[in-house]
């Protein structure tokens, strides 16, 4: 929290440099301060859109700021005092998306789901997982979980292959916390029941992720011991799951 304080505080004064640095015509100390600013942003990982916005509304307070002068030196009070209202207003907006996009995000990055794994529902990130020839991607963390893909390259399904060595249900539920759905906390059938309430005797149940706010139906296969070999995963609930 401090060290985004620190930077927000960092930024700010290397957005006032620029616009004080082109009035003077120093343009090589306007690139340095916005070289800086950038570096700031990019290290501290702040919102992109938000420092944007930010520092657009901070740079329009500073015309105003200055058209206030020039109106008090041109002995026009009122209208000066008009533009340094509307001066504070602005300084007020840019300070808010600024501490949104450094402070604020902390927060975002913290929770965020996708930028460390898969997620089943979003675009698929290469970055992540290893080509088969476009029929379907493997995780780089884990070799029998298979993701396929739609046309858009939106992750539709997942599959978890056991391999020869195949497991109980209780595996299922294992996979399915982690590496599938990356939530340890993860409810199952209509009722949301948690884990230790709910044992499948069936091939198929729904199970809802308080994590993303979403249900996921999973199939499993199994062999004639009723052992699974593998289990899909897709999105949303199937009303015709064997738990129900």
């Amino acid at each position: 929290m401090i060290l985004k304080i620190i930077a927000l505080i960092a930024f700010c004064f290397c957005a006032i440099s620029i616009p004080m640095c082109l009035k003077e015509k120093k343009w090589p100390g306007a690139i340095i301060w916005a070289v800086v600013a950038f570096i700031i942003m990019r290290l501290t990982g702040s919102n992109i859109g938000l420092t944007t916005i930010g520092f657009v509304i901070g740079m329009f307070a500073y015309l105003l700021y200055l058209g206030a002068k020039n109106k008090e030196a041109q002995g026009h009070p009122v209208d000066a005092k008009i533009q340094k209202v509307l001066t504070g207003l602005c300084s007020l907006f840019a300070i808010v998306a600024l501490w949104g996009a450094f402070v604020g995000q902390r927060n975002q990055t913290s929770n965020a789901s996708s930028k460390d794994y898969q997620v089943i529902g979003q675009k698929l990130d290469k970055s992540l997982v290893d080509n088969h020839d476009d029929m379907y991607y493997t995780s780089k963390d884990d070799d029998d979980l298979r993701y396929f893909t739609n046309d858009d390259d939106k992750v539709t399904a997942a599959k978890y292959v056991f391999g020869a060595d195949h497991y109980s249900t209780e595996s299922v539920m294992n996979r399915l916390e982690d590496p599938v759905l990356h939530d340890d906390n993860l409810k199952y059938t209509a009722d949301k029941d948690s884990r230790k309430d709910f044992s499948p005797d069936g091939d198929s149940f729904n199970v809802y992720s308080p994590k993303t706010k979403k249900w996921f139906h999973v199939k499993m296969q199994k062999d004639d011991n009723d052992k699974v070999s593998s289990f899909s995963v897709w999105p949303g609930q199937d009303d015709d799951a064997d738990d129900y």
